[in-house]
This record gives structure tokens, C-alpha cells and sequence, in this order.
């Protein structure tokens, strides 16, 4: 596949109209996107005129940096990059250079950084490269640039908008226990992957460009576009780690804050009667600054009326 095609040159635009048609709709007052996987900006570019503030973000420094200096410095690559100058590139220390974020990933035959190519004899990388930065460079107009160490960095409040489109090497139960704790605070979260999140629906029939947003859209008066898949599937469906019975989205669960590992109330409570205050799952105490058992909870079927949580510290970069 080509450069251009790998970044959503030709579907992004489609999934870009997707997003804005379900927005109008299930939240028209959201005008601020965060996007925490911004990559080479193949469906955020087209999302620029309809929201007033967009925040993007990545874990990976050399394409944070090639962004910031495009949009702000007006960097404008090379139309040229040797095999020794790329293998200068891969020794730089990573974000030092807008060049290693923008050869690195045009000139590979895998991985960022992998092994060198700048065409296959027929189709120049770098050139339709460079024209596709060209042609994005003015839809980044409103684009505010935020370095992050991951996703879990990002804070969108109620009313905004997420736009996830995570790369292979991303741990996606973490992630999609992220997207729901933020659709539950009220933000409207949307994710381009094969499979999606408990709770989470198909927003078209267009099985190439899959978009998924949470089922409680619907109660806006959303209605999908062709066939609306469920994804509910024994792979993505959030399961207790105690018992191994799924945690549905109105269980009372406990997701503690040492690994991020999710527990029926109860479950946990059971364990905690038995094994003092240890997480079960990497063993460290839960509460290591109180001694009393005041935080325990009473393994009984009323333990259920109870729901407990507890958020996971955050840095607000969004302003």
C-alpha cells in the first residue's frame, strides 16, 4: 500500500462526514476534539472547519515534533533522503527533528524507522508524501499540538468530542476502558478499529471504513446508516478479574488505581475479607496509608446496590 492510502488520504474524508453526521446529532453544542492518536492527521485534517478547538496529541515524539514545526514553523520537507541520511535520522535522539517523524515513516517498508525505501520504481513515496503534507498543512489551521506520554493524558470534559484511531502496538483493553469511563462522564467518544469497545455500535454498514460510537447515542435520536453491529464479542467484552464474568456497563465495579484492573465490588470485596488489602492482581496494597477496614465492602447481594470508583490521575492538557 502507498504512503497516501495508509493515511487515510481516500477514506478519511468518509469517516471525517461520518463523525460530523452522528455529532449534529447526538451532541451539535461539541465544538472541542481532542485526538490522542494523531498520526499523519488523515481524518483530522477533514474535521478541522466544524470544530473550533481540536487538541491533538501522540505518544510518539517524532510525529508531534513534525507536526508543531509544519503548523507552526512552516517546516516543508526535502523532496529528497538518501539511505545514509535516513540511517543519520534513525540515530537521533527521538523528537529532536521534524525530519526523522517525516522520512521516518515515508521512508520504510515497515514499522517507523524500519528499513529504508523511497520508492518501488514506480511510485515516488517521498513526492506523494510531501504533496499530501502540502495539502493538509492549511486544514490544520486550529490544531493546537500538545506532547503526551499516552493517551490517558488526555481530558476531555462533558460535551466534547474524542476521535481514537489507535495504532497495532496499543493496549486496547486499557484503552477501551478509558473510552468508556469517558462516555460515562459524558463525552462523546468515537473509535476506528476492527472491533470496539462493550456497548459500542457500528455507526455505518461500510465494513473498510469501521466507525463505532456508544449505543447511548441512539438516545439523541441517532439512528446508524446501514447495518448497526453489535460489539459484543468474548474478546472485547470487560470481564471481572477475580470471577472472569463480564462487568456490564450497570454493574458495580471497582477499578483500582495501582493497575487499572476492573473487579465486581463485590468480588474484590470477598478478596480483600480474605487477603488483607493486596490487589489481587499485581499485589500491591490498595489503600497502603489506612489500616482500618472502612473501605471494605460487604460481599453480599446488597453490595450491588453500591457502585465504586475511583479516577485515575490525570494531567489536563486541554486547557
Amino acid at each position: 500500500m502507498s504512503f497516501v492510502y495508509n493515511c487515510h488520504e481516500r477514506n478519511g474524508s468518509t469517516i471525517a462526514n461520518e463523525i460530523i453526521r452522528v455529532r449534529d446529532i447526538a451532541s451539535p453544542e461539541s465544538f472541542k476534539l481532542y485526538v490522542p492518536f494523531i498520526g499523519f492527521a488523515g481524518v483530522t485534517q477533514h474535521l478541522s472547519s466544524h470544530f473550533i478547538d481540536i487538541i491533538v496529541s501522540d505518544s510518539d515524539q517524532d510525529v508531534i515534533t513534525m507536526w508543531d514545526s509544519i503548523i507552526r514553523g512552516g517546516w516543508k520537507p526535502e523532496d529528497t533522503c538518501s539511505e545514509e541520511q535516513y540511517e543519520y535520522l534513525k540515530k537521533l535522539r527521538p523528537g529532536r527533528s521534524p525530519r526523522r517523524g517525516f522520512y521516518g515513516r515515508v521512508c520504510t517498508t515497515g514499522p517507523p524507522l524500519g528499513p529504508y525505501r523511497s520508492s518501488d520504481g514506480n511510485y515516488d513515496y517521498i513526492e506523494a508524501a510531501i504533496t499530501y503534507i502540502n495539502n493538509s498543512r492549511p486544514l490544520m489551521r486550529n490544531v493546537t499540538i500538545v506532547p503526551s506520554k499516552n493517551y490517558a493524558q488526555c481530558c476531555p470534559k462533558a460535551g466534547d468530542t474524542v476521535y481514537c484511531n489507535p495504532p497495532p502496538e496499543t493496549d486496547i483493553d486499557s484503552l477501551f476502558r478509558k473510552c468508556r469511563k469517558w462516555n460515562d462522564e459524558g463525552v462523546l467518544v468515537f473509535i476506528s478499529c476492527d472491533e470496539a469497545p462493550y456497548g459500542y455500535v457500528l455507526t455505518n454498514g461500510d465494513v473498510a471504513n469501521k466507525l463505532w460510537v456508544h449505543s447511548s447515542a441512539l438516545q439523541q435520536g441517532w439512528l446508524p446508516q446501514g447495518i448497526v453491529e453489535e460489539s459484543y464479542t468474548e474478546s472485547n467484552v470487560p470481564r471481572c478479574a477475580l470471577c472472569d464474568d463480564p462487568l456490564p456497563p450497570d454493574a458495580a465495579t471497582y477499578d483500582t488505581t495501582c493497575c487499572g484492573v476492573s473487579f465486581h465490588a463485590a468480588c474484590l470485596s470477598t478478596h480483600l475479607k480474605k487477603e488483607c488489602s493486596t490487589c489481587p492482581s499485581c499485589l500491591q496494597e490498595l489503600w497502603p496509608d489506612d489500616d482500618d477496614d472502612s473501605s471494605y465492602i460487604e460481599s453480599s447481594s446488597e453490595s450491588d446496590d453500591h457502585c465504586y470508583s475511583e479516577d485515575i490521575d490525570q494531567i489536563d492538557i486541554g486547557g
